[in-house]
């Protein structure tokens, strides 16, 4: 054992069977996170910081840029410092709504509660809440995002894969115009295609990739069946069950993980039920602040509209202006961004925590939660053993028919068949960290 892993009480093993994920365990992905790609993505926010204080001051005609951006860099850096030396998880003392529920969280977290030895989810939700609160406190960063710009790129980047997903689309849409005109096994099996290019659009993720650029490449329909035995636990089928159950009057709940081509596949799953009157609405919820580098906040999803209505190639402009028509009809709605999606808490917690949301969640048909961040929190980043079944691991959170999309970026999953994770680790021993392997769940409604 080294020194520091003596001193910080890190523990050389893997993390033990029902366990909560944590970055003690010196053999799990938590602790490399916390070691090696937190501090790599605070270093690049402060060259991202640094590398826009001219366009910050064009902005806010110069005044007060420099001595805000010290400030702000010093305040990352000390960030980084506390994080790197396991540090205790200070309270928050910025503006933002949520200040009292956090600080609340930390206080009942008692004195073991430095960033190696807190669950995963605490730690790592903790930093990103940490820098938020950083900018809040400067009169002129108060509403910059860090990452915007790499979201931004990550979409642009795949236009080209937009384009060629679009142009299948719509000859499937030319064929079948109406669902009266389309047998139903043809629409069946045309929405668990769009399931796998949503699942697979969740590769693209910046914060795996510690905010280096992500794209969609290639031909997304072409590489659908080269990606189908990578799917683990495959209910699709009771996904589209739920789906063709609702009625034309239901709403369905979308919570979204990442922004750029993954937000892109979102909008193609809301398009094809409300296009064929699988529901009245769909409810989108994304992030109250910047969060893991690339994940959705009201200003993503708006822009992505946009550039989807002002794209040069015609499938591209027309796809985006039905998606601005729906919007405007009141059949794609963002929900007001609700801060428990950016708490420490996992979702086994909404009911007390953000009864209201609950609530709200409770009346929909189907909630579609996207990304890893999000299965994580349904099973309370926890190291369930691999064969647990999905109803048993949500616990408490039951509030409707659900599923989960999520390509596997973190070392915990259920619903393996016995002996699979085995097979895997021989072949790649950091199988869970890759986004390499998918998974589809649904849990019915109690």
């Amino acid at each position: 054992m080294s020194e520091l892993d003596e001193k910080y009480d890190i523990i050389d093993e893997t993390t033990p069977p029902n366990a909560p994920l944590s970055a003690k365990y010196k053999r799990s992905f938590a602790y490399y996170t916390i070691q090696e790609r937190l501090p790599i993505i605070l270093t690049k926010v402060i060259d991202q910081t640094i590398r826009d204080k001219d366009e910050i001051a064009d902005i806010f005609n110069g005044e007060g840029i420099k001595d805000d951006t010290k400030e702000v860099v010093g305040n990352i850096s000390q960030l980084k410092y506390e994080l790197q030396t396991n540090k205790e998880i200070t309270p928050l003392d910025g503006e933002e709504f949520d200040k009292d529920v956090w600080n609340a969280f930390i206080e009942q977290l008692g004195e073991n509660n430095t960033y190696f030895s807190v669950k995963w989810l605490y730690a790592e939700c903790y930093l990103y809440r940490r820098l938020k609160s950083i900018f809040e406190k400067s009169p002129l960063l108060k509403t910059y995002d860090c990452f915007r710009k790499q979201k931004d790129a990550a979409f642009i980047t795949s236009l080209d894969a937009i384009s060629q997903v679009l142009q299948h689309i719509t000859e499937f849409y030319n064929k079948h115009a109406k669902a009266e005109e389309s047998t139903i096994l043809e629409l069946e099996s045309f929405f668990k295609i769009l399931l796998r290019i949503n699942l697979w659009g969740n590769r693209c993720d910046l914060s795996i990739s510690n905010g280096r650029e992500v794209k969609q490449a290639g031909n997304p329909f072409e590489e659908l069946g080269s990606f189908e035995s990578c799917i683990l636990h495959d209910q699709s089928q009771d996904i589209w069950d739920c789906l063709k159950s609702g009625g034309k009057s239901c709403s369905i709940d979308i919570i979204m993980d990442n922004a750029g081509y993954e937000v892109f596949t979102d909008f193609l799953i809301a398009d094809f039920i409300l296009r064929y009157d699988f529901a009245n609405k769909i409810r989108f919820h994304c992030k109250a602040i910047p969060w893991f580098i690339s994940d959705v906040v009201y200003r993503d999803f708006n822009w992505t509209i946009r550039k989807l209505t002002e794209s040069d190639t015609n499938v591209v402009r027309s796809f985006g202006e039905r998606l601005q028509q729906y919007v405007d009809a009141g059949r794609i709605q963002l929900q007001p961004t609700d801060y428990f999606w950016t708490s420490p808490y996992e979702f086994q917690a909404m009911q007390s925590i953000a009864p209201k949301l609950y609530a709200s969640l409770a009346t929909s048909h189907l909630l579609i939660f996207k990304g890893d961040l999000n299965y994580r929190k349904l099973l309370a980043d926890t190291n369930w053993p691999f064969d647990s079944h999905f109803v048993d691991v949500l616990g408490v959170f039951r509030p409707t028919n659900l599923c989960t999309l999520r390509t596997v970026k973190a070392d915990l999953i259920c619903e393996l068949p016995n002996g699979i994770a085995d097979e895997l680790s021989k072949l790649d021993p950091m199988w869970m960290e890759t986004g390499k392997y998918g998974v589809m769940h649904f849990a019915p409604k109690i």
